[in-house]
């Protein structure tokens, strides 16, 4: 068994927090509202990403021991209300996750044009939420590099082909519409 012990540092907690709020459904809801738009994700990333990351890492220096949000929550206000927030905390992840695959799942048999996909689509999601639970079960570091392999794939490299397409698209003087 290795006993090295592997955190998260405050650049992985703050990819986390970009891949679980900022998705390229995100950016195409923001897009007509411009430029204005990357102005005030600028300002959460600073006011919002960059302290709850902070905030993490010094909670989890400070209680060192197996059990994150459920062992903070009990320090602070009691084992009732942790076990309150840890359910809430399930339950939102229950919903959330499945939803996001099964979108996911959905924008690429679209593109694909597959017709009467909604078996495939359970399938896959299915299938896909078992393996992300699978590494979770593994330990933070394959976490952590699930996390990396998609923050580039998902968010970084799609958004800077959409910055390069709106690029062309303004050289080759069609302007923005």
């Amino acid at each position: 068994m290795n006993n090295k012990k592997t955190f998260l540092s405050i650049k992985d907690i703050v990819f986390m927090n970009i891949i679980s709020i900022v998705s390229l459904r995100q950016v195409l809801n923001a897009a007509p509202y411009g430029a204005s738009q990357v102005i005030l994700w600028c300002i959460a990333a600073f006011c919002f990403f960059i302290p709850l990351a902070m905030v993490c890492c010094e909670l989890c220096i400070k209680y060192p021991v197996n059990g994150g949000i459920f062992i903070w929550v009990k320090e602070a206000f009691g084992i009732k209300t942790a076990w309150v927030v840890s359910v809430y905390y399930l339950m939102s992840c229950i919903v959330f996750f499945p939803m996001l695959l099964f979108f996911a799942f959905n924008s690429f048999f679209n593109l694909l044009q597959v017709e009467n996909n909604h078996f495939l689509i359970m399938l896959c999601g299915i299938i896909s939420f078992c393996a992300f639970t699978y590494f979770n079960i593994l330990g933070i570091r394959y976490v952590n590099i699930l996390n990396k392999i998609f923050i580039y794939l998902g968010i970084f490299i799609p958004i800077l082909i959409l910055c390069f397409l709106a690029l062309v698209q303004i050289f080759m003087g069609g302007g923005i519409n």
